[in-house]
């Protein structure tokens, strides 16, 4: 009786025939150091038919080195066909670390080649385990190129072999009689001692030979298939079931009982020789010579191989039941859609990945806003509006939290406020503060009388001065320029922006700064938003508590008592920030506020304005002159004509709902 057949082996011509000799020689070579002790001491070479998934051919560790088992690099390895010499091989191998081989999680280096036989010739593959591969990840259908770089298996080098094989280590070798036979793992006879069978081809057939596999009971462990040797079968079957079952070619019982092979796409499973392969039916094709994805070109629509591999249509083409038809006019040919009008189609304008946002259409090539004008005009926020057309009609992109800044954006419900296209950052805009509704007692000191102030509704306030550059943008008529003066000499005025980008803007009076605020859609800051911003509700001396600054503080809280050296940058000094995180309250440059200026009144006061009239603008904060810390207290004063430009002055705007 004949164990169960789980693979066929290489098979051999019989005695007598003469053929020319079809074989590949893998060989295998290193950079990097090898033999015993060495960076490489075994090399794992692994076979398979078809690709890195395909069925096992053969998978061997070699110690390398001299002496006793090991061998010496190059190392050739033979290898013939089955009855199959058009599916490709898949050969990888391993420069391992010890001298008992390893996985190719554990290897120093790999390098793989997928190759076709080449009928009647013995074609070499070499196989180098680079210095530039080492540590190299490559997918398993990949080698390791030049400088390190995956690239596909199939772009391995094959060329005619034109050496001896007197020094294979080979999968075939010769007997005495100069005839190949086999190098098998389990070369089991029949129960009788009788020798392999020969098919009806005259071709020798070691139908219960293993090569390099495990046993067939394994493997029908595995599937839970057990072959019934009950049942006699001819030479070429396994009983499986009690039904003969042609295991070298049927694919649902390939190799062995119940083994049954993968469908890939695009392609019918096969079975040759007791391995499973696939065959692609007749709409696709295998181009890229990858098992992983079957037959993965479709003929009739593939742009780069249409109606066969390697027939790419131009890039105004497309193809069309496998034939390449030019597009017409201005269209352009898109991967997986077609002929596309790229001037006029706003999924695809400009170019085939471009699509425009809703409200917006394609002219031209160029996406634009598809503006509309509402039936009934709102009043005038003081933001100019941009209206869109959006599904939810024509609205206002700008201030509408449904549409904030495009058609569809809403904007969250804790930042419900969509100001400038933007929904607001946690209630405020970046590089704003919070000012939460609430009281808090103002004055103090000289400024006097002490009074509760209440804030309605909570406002955001900028957490730095308005810089140079932030000014420069700037077009209103009134965003004067600063010019040198005695007050505002050209050593400490920050005017041009160049190498002061950061600095903040002085030298303007307070019109140029009401202007910059109001053309932004915000404001200059009331008196009292600016002292609750400083002093919050705790009442503190300075802004960042009680202490009062000194020269030899580490870090420094404030810009102050800088002689002739001027204004810091916005981003130095942060240690010195008031409760609400706000920058630069004390020091750096005393602000301009909305109010002018008189005496507090006695009671207390709802979002108060300020007096009604006079004659100087408040300024608060002291600036980078002062070297006396009483200038830097939170309900320290100051005041100027509003037409005043020095350089200890700048300002900062506050945004309400």
């Amino acid at each position: 009786m004949r164990r169960a057949v789980a693979a066929v082996g290489w098979v051999v011509l019989a005695a007598g025939c003469e053929q020319s000799r079809t074989e590949l020689v893998a060989r295998v070579d290193s950079e990097v150091a090898w033999g015993a002790g060495r960076t490489v001491q075994s090399v794992t070479l692994t076979v398979r038919r078809g690709g890195p998934t395909g069925p096992l051919r053969s998978a061997r560790t070699t110690a390398l080195g001299a002496g006793g088992e090991r061998r010496p690099l190059p190392l050739l390895v033979g290898i013939v066909p089955t009855d199959d010499t058009d599916t490709p091989v898949w050969i990888e191998a391993l420069g391992c670390r010890a001298p008992n081989g390893c996985t190719v999680a554990t290897a120093v280096v790999a390098q793989r080649a997928v190759v076709r036989f080449t009928l009647g010739q013995t074609q070499e593959v070499p196989l180098l385990l680079a210095s530039a591969c080492v540590g190299v990840t490559c997918g398993s259908d990949e080698r390791c190129g030049d400088g390190g770089r995956c690239e596909p298996a199939t772009r391995a080098v094959v060329r005619p072999f034109d050496g001896s094989d007197a020094g294979m280590v080979a999968d075939v070798a010769r007997d005495a009689g100069g005839m190949d036979r086999p190098m098998v793992a389990d070369a089991t006879m029949t129960d009788s001692g009788s020798p392999p069978d020969r098919n009806d081809l005259g071709v020798v057939v070691d139908a219960v030979v293993l090569v390099d596999a495990p046993p067939s009971d394994v493997l029908a462990a595995d599937t839970g298939a057990v072959p019934d040797t009950a049942t006699s079968c001819g030479t070429l079957e396994l009983s499986c079931g009690g039904v003969c079952r042609r295991v070298l070619t049927n694919p649902d019982h390939c190799g062995d009982c119940g083994v049954a092979c993968t469908a890939v796409a695009g392609a019918t499973p096969t079975c040759m020789g007791g391995r499973c392969g696939y065959a692609c039916d007749a709409t696709h094709a295998d181009c890229d010579e990858r098992p992983s994805n079957g037959c993965e070109s479709e003929r009739a629509t593939d742009h780069a191989n249409c109606g066969g591999c390697g027939m790419a249509c131009t890039d105004r083409q497309d193809c069309r039941g496998g034939v390449c038809v030019a597009c017409g006019g201005a269209l352009d040919w898109c991967p997986g859609l077609g002929c596309i009008n790229t001037a006029t189609d706003r999924n695809h304008c400009g170019s085939c990945t471009t699509m425009c946002q809703t409200g917006f259409v394609c002219r031209g090539s160029g996406c634009v806003a598809d503006l509309c004008t509402p039936s009934t005009m709102p009043p005038d926020s003081g933001v100019p509006p941009i209206w869109l057309n959006c599904p939810a009609g024509c609205v206002d992109t700008e201030s509408d939290p449904r549409n904030c800044g495009s058609c569809g954006n809403v904007c969250p419900p804790h930042n419900a406020t969509c100001h400038r296209g933007g929904c607001r950052d946690g209630m405020c805009p970046q590089g704003y503060r919070l000012l939460p509704a609430g009281s808090f007692m103002m004055g103090g000191g000289d400024a006097g009388p002490v009074h509760r102030v209440t804030f309605a509704r909570y406002s955001c306030i900028m957490d730095r001065e308005v810089t140079n550059v932030e000014y420069s943008n700037c077009t209103d008529p009134l965003c004067v320029r600063p010019t040198p003066s005695a007050d505002c000499p050209t050593s400490v005025m920050n005017w041009p922006p160049d190498g002061h980008d950061w600095q903040p803007m002085n030298c303007l009076p307070w019109s140029a700064a009401d202007a910059y605020c109001r053309t932004q859609g915000i404001r200059l800051p009331t008196e009292a938003e600016w002292e609750y911003a400083a002093r919050g509700t705790d009442g503190r001396t300075y802004p960042w508590g009680n202490t009062p600054p000194s020269i030899a503080d580490t870090p420094q809280r404030l810009c102050w008592n800088r002689g002739a050296a001027g204004s810091c940058d916005w981003r130095e000094f942060t240690a010195g920030a008031s409760g609400f995180h706000a920058f630069h309250m004390a020091g750096n440059l005393a602000e301009w506020v909305s109010d002018w200026h008189g005496g507090y009144p006695s009671g207390d006061q709802t979002d108060p304005r300020g007096p009604s009239s006079g004659t100087q603008r408040v300024l608060r904060g002291g600036s980078w002159r002062e070297s006396n810390p009483s200038a830097f207290t939170t309900t320290a004063r100051g005041s100027d004509v509003p037409t005043a430009r020095n350089a200890a002055y700048g300002f900062r705007c506050v945004w309400t709902p």
